[in-house]
């Protein structure tokens, strides 16, 4: 593990790319935490050029399967951030236009220097990549295309409200001043148990968030990508919990009890697969496949409770 300080806009300065992995969260600020980072802007843009303003932790991991031409990140904490830093940049340009400038920074200067890497093959343009439906919605509202029902669309929405109200130099002043403790894991660290202890204050992980972060963090990008798309995915639209994660937590609570006896209440933390599965082997001797066959299992069991259309899960 490395740590270094770094200027927010320094992480974005290069041929690379920050990954949103599946088994995180998806990207959840409202109104009230990007004004608050708005704020905070505004209160370091007045003070003397060198003046900092630490913004908390970013964590990454390399990708195993590095390209040559873009340094490829797994954003391991620090989406939250980064993203809405990230949307604030990009309606920053939109607001400026293409004649408008703030000393060196035009529109093009940002979305091209600081949004995009240039000439690179789609899937590595974008100097950030979220997850999911997040993606699609990054991807468009940074394209001026079609906007979505979801957070990141949402959020580009207030940043344009506050680009349309706030001083634009103030906004870029106080983003040239955001610093951030870059910590780059290497391959011996555990991402996972970083990654907990560091979520252990802000916005909690619900129980859901843990179980598919225990279920997808460490596997390949391909591995990650079938297992969410053929289980989690459809686990999430049969409860009707994409937007609402507590949904989750209350479905397993129910399988805990019917598999174990136990009740757990519902400030139980870090529930694990591994609890619910008599004689759990462990985590590192899981595959893909047995960890798709014992969920599909299990959901399964709770037909009678969630209706028909949980068989669809085994299709």
């Amino acid at each position: 593990m490395t740590t270094q300080p770094v200027l927010v806009l320094e992480l974005f300065n290069a041929q690379v790319q920050y990954t949103v992995p599946r088994w995180q969260r998806r990207y959840r600020w409202s109104k009230p935490d990007i004004e608050r980072l708005v704020e905070d802007l505004k209160t370091v843009a007045v003070k003397p050029i060198d003046n900092r303003h630490y913004t908390g932790t970013i964590l990454t991991f390399p990708e195993p399967d590095q390209t040559r031409i873009v340094k490829r990140l797994r954003l391991v904490d620090g989406q939250q951030r980064l993203t809405t830093i990230s949307i604030l940049l990009a309606t920053i340009a939109e607001a400026l236009g293409p004649e408008g400038e703030i000393g060196p920074w035009t529109a093009e200067t940002i979305r091209n220097d600081r949004l995009l890497n240039v000439g690179k093959p789609a899937k590595l343009r974008r100097k950030l990549r979220l997850q999911n439906g997040d993606e699609e919605e990054y991807r468009n509202e940074l394209d001026q295309q079609e906007h979505g029902p979801g957070a990141v669309s949402a959020a580009f929405r207030i940043c344009r409200a506050i680009t349309a109200r706030e001083d634009l130099k103030v906004l870029m002043d106080g983003i040239e001043r955001m610093q951030v403790v870059q910590i780059n894991l290497q391959e011996h660290d555990d991402p996972q148990q970083i990654y907990e202890s560091l979520n252990g204050t802000g916005q909690p992980l619900s129980e859901g968030e843990k179980v598919k972060n225990w279920l997808l963090m460490g596997l390949a990008e391909d591995e990650q990508q079938e297992l969410h798309d053929d289980v989690w995915k459809r686990v999430e639209k049969v409860l009707d919990a994409h937007d609402e994660p507590g949904r989750l937590d209350v479905f397993l609570r129910d399988l805990l009890r019917a598999q174990t006896g136990a009740t757990f209440s519902k400030d139980r933390r870090a529930i694990r697969i591994s609890t619910l599965r008599p004689g759990s082997i462990d985590d590192d001797q899981e595959t893909l496949d047995e960890v798709r066959r014992w969920m599909l299992d299990s959901l399964l069991a709770f037909k009678r409770v969630f209706g028909p259309g949980l068989a669809a899960l085994a299709s």
